[in-house]
This record gives C-alpha cells, structure tokens and sequence, in this order.
C-alpha cells in the first residue's frame, strides 16, 4: 500500500547503552546498505564495534543493554494526519504506536528533546527562496508540523530500557511467602534494540497506511491511487495547498505572471471546499495569501475548478 505512493520506511539504530553514532538523517534512505550490513543495524561502522563490544561484556556479566532507534520515512504526500483534531494528529498516532512496543519508554519526533533546550531561531526549519522555489535546509521538525506531514522525511525515534530479565539475578519478594529473594533466570535477549527498530518500523507502516486510507479512501487500489495523484497535483503540481503556502508561487508563473505584475484578485480553489484568495497579488514567491472556508454554492465552486483547472483569475 504504501508502495503504491512511493513511501519508503526503514530504521536504523543510533545509540545502544551509551554509544551513540554519528548518522547524517538528510537522506536516510542512502543508508539502507550499510544499515543492513552491521550487525546492530547501525550504519556507522566505529559505532558499530563499540556497541557490540558492550553486548559482549553485557553476555559475560549477565546484564542487558538498552539504546534508541530511529524510524524514517519518505516520499510521503503532504498534509497526511490532522492539525484540528487532537486524537487524528499524526504525530500523537505515532506517539502512541511506537510507544505500545514492549520495553519502548520514550518517543521522539525529529529532534524534539534537542530542540526544547534551544532558543527559537534554533529550533524552526526556516523556509528560503532556491533555485527550484522554496526549501527549507533543516528538518528539526522531523517532518510533521501541527500535527500533519510536511512533505519532508519523517524522523520518528523510540528509546527502549533494558530488558528486565537477567542472567545476573535482581532483588525481589516473595509473594507467597513476604520474604526478599532474587529473580529467577528463565530467558533474555543481551540487547534488543536492532530487532525493536524493525518491530518500529511495521508499527509506523501501519500508522501511515491507515493516514493514506483515511485520506485518499476508495475501495481499490486503483481508487486510492488515483486520489492520491490528484491529491499531489492540487497541493505541489498547482501549488494550492492551505497549509503549503510556499508553493502558492509556481501556478503565477504557469499563468505567465511576470516580476511585479499586478492583477486585481486570484483565487486558487481546493478539492475539499476551501479557497485561497489574494488581493492585489504580486507575481512573487514571497506573497501572503488569506484563507477562508469557500461560501456560496459549492456546484458553482465545482464548476469554477473543471474550467480553470483549479485557478481562476478575476
């Protein structure tokens, strides 16, 4: 399914009892290889052998070794999850999916922890003007802002304790009996933080997946895939998009909008009944739309979109 939409999900494991690696997140998908590769599915090959030097010496003194991994994910349509409802925001289903991992006591969105100990011009993925249109050239946020997708990659991360079960018994009580004792030994993984990271993954997947769903509908593939296309020709193609307002630009230039030129009114219309009005709009990337809820006779708006192709110009 999510094929279908050109999403890819992976994980990789970036820290396990203190050793953390140095992973570049940019364009985690490059990493696939070397992931798969290291036996602790951690790309980096120096994190790599001190992280299984510490499963070694956790198997030889009977103890157990926690870490953190990380869930990405790209190629995701924009504005997947809701920025209104608090039970539909993507990033709380996220949360809560990778939380519900045994041993898991702590999720992270992109660099979340990190960022409340900075100031705010630290924090927020500030938008400029490329040279293929508006880009943002860091990903703090992890790809979710207000709840929805971004349009950038997905960094989703998820901290597991050590195993409880341990060769080197812990203290306990009885409980037939009220008297202290240790813990009996039955079984225990040294470390399962690179099995909890693939476990992560088809626990995001799923999350995704039921977002397409919820989006896009249909009772086909076929159907699901056709929404989506449109869905991506509306929102980036033509640039109308009531969040994605920097791409508001591209349609001016469509038009043959020059630099500065001034037209009274354009109004950009959305499938789901919103229209993006402009007053005196000038032919720049920089412009300020307002957004309203469309009134009127929504057949009327139906109309307007068939014969402009989503653009109409006053």
């Amino acid at each position: 399914l999510l094929g279908q939409f050109g999403v890819q999900v992976g994980s990789i494991v970036i820290e396990i009892g203190g050793v953390v690696a140095d992973v570049d997140l940019t364009s985690p998908q490059d990493l696939l290889d070397a992931t798969e590769a290291s036996p602790v599915r951690c790309p980096d090959p120096q994190a790599t052998e001190e992280m299984k030097a510490l499963i070694d010496n956790a198997r030889r003194t009977g103890d157990t070794l926690g870490g953190v991994f990380v869930v990405w994910a790209t190629g995701l349509p924009i504005g997947l999850g809701s920025y209104v409802h608090w039970d539909r925001r993507l990033d709380g289903l996220l949360a809560q999916a990778v939380m519900s991992i045994q041993a898991i006591k702590g999720v992270e969105i992109g660099e979340a922890f990190e960022n409340a100990r900075r100031n705010g011009r630290d924090v927020h993925d500030q938008i400029y003007a490329g040279s293929n249109g508006l880009e943002r050239r860091t990903n703090r946020a992890g790809g979710l802002e207000g709840g929805v997708t971004n349009g950038q990659v997905l960094i989703v991360r998820g901290a597991m304790k050590p195993i409880s079960t341990t060769i080197n018994p812990l203290q306990t009580v009885d409980l037939a009996t009220g008297e202290q004792t240790t813990t009996t030994y039955q079984r225990s993984d040294f470390c399962a933080v690179p099995a909890a990271g693939v476990v992560g993954e088809a626990m995001v997947a799923l999350v995704l997946a039921d977002q397409l769903l919820v989006s896009f509908g249909g009772d086909t593939i076929g159907d699901l895939r056709a929404a989506g296309e449109k869905h991506a020709h509306e929102r980036i193609a033509h640039g109308v998009d009531v969040e994605g307002r920097e791409h508001l630009h591209q349609p001016l230039a469509a038009l043959g909008f020059k630099e500065g030129e001034q037209k009274k009114q354009i109004v950009l219309f959305t499938s789901d009944g919103y229209e993006i009005e402009t007053q005196s709009l000038r032919s720049s990337p920089h412009c300020e739309p307002s957004v309203r809820q469309a009134t009127g006779d929504r057949n009327s708006y139906r109309h307007m979109r068939e014969l402009f192709p989503l653009i109409a110009v006053y």
